[in-house]
């Protein structure tokens, strides 16, 4: 009886999967490699740097927007600022803040301009109002602080939040990412095996469905590796057609590896 083959290694899968015929031959004829347990350890690997670039923008927006927040309290359910009023804050293109306990602004459609907002958020002095629209649909929602503890923030306060705030997103942001990123990709890399199975029936290779599972799994390295140090390069956004086609050319390279399928 043939003995049961050995996994490879973590860090030789990882290297291996860029280039070497032969890891893709014996990964997919022989079963070697745990495939679900590589992928969680590289999205544990490659989490890292995402999670840190997280952390890098957190830390410089979290205490700008704290900045924004003018001193405030809340006292027997009604709330008081002695910052000048109205106050507003454009937090992005389409995104308003807006702080009036005077009375002067009393509900939304007084806003300046709410017609071509996109999200408004006006607090007054017993409770706020936040109108969402989107596609042409408007989506409003209000609560009072009939029920809010008395307390006050000020700016120190408001400043010590959100430093400690942006030292521990990058923690919370891996661990988010991480079961999120690894949650997506053993859903969605199945699709591929069934593409390299189809790949290996077209070039007459042999191969199964646990095989082209590993292979798919395997030859999606690259594309998520470029996914996960891209950003650091300047990029916003990862081109995701860029990793499709990547991780379909490895796919294929990992299918033309096999042997060919034994003649009926």
């Amino acid at each position: 009886m043939e003995n049961p083959p050995i996994p490879w290694p973590f860090w030789k899968s990882f290297l291996f999967s860029f280039f070497s015929p032969r890891f893709y031959r014996e990964s997919g004829s022989r079963g070697r490699g745990m495939a679900y347990g590589y992928l969680l350890l590289l999205v544990a690997l490659l989490a890292a740097p995402r999670a840190l670039l997280f952390q890098r923008w957190a830390s410089v927006f979290l205490p700008q927007a704290a900045s924004k927040i003018p001193d405030f309290e809340f006292k027997k359910g009604e709330l008081s600022s002695p910052q000048a009023q109205p106050y507003r804050v454009d937090w992005g293109p389409g995104s308003v803040f807006l702080l009036d306990t005077t009375g002067k602004i009393q509900h939304l459609n007084q806003v300046p301009g709410v017609a071509d907002l996109q999200t408004v958020v006006l607090v007054t002095k017993r409770g706020f109002e936040e109108r969402r629209t989107s596609l042409g649909l408007v989506r409003d929602q209000a609560r009072d602080f009939t029920f809010m503890p008395d307390f006050q923030m000020t700016q120190a306060h408001l400043q010590r939040i959100a430093e400690a705030a942006a030292r521990w997103s990058g923690v919370a942001a891996y661990f988010v990412l991480g079961l999120g990123w690894f949650c997506f990709e053993a859903v969605f890399l199945p699709a591929y095996a069934v593409l390299g199975l189809g790949a290996a029936r077209w070039l007459k290779k042999s191969l199964d469905f646990d095989g082209a599972l590993r292979l798919a799994v395997f030859s999606h390295t690259p594309a998520m590796v470029l996914a996960a140090l891209l950003p650091w390069w300047g990029g916003r956004e990862e081109p995701l057609s860029l990793c499709i086609f990547l991780s379909l050319g490895f796919l294929l390279f990992a299918v033309t590896c096999q042997a060919a399928a034994p003649r009926k």
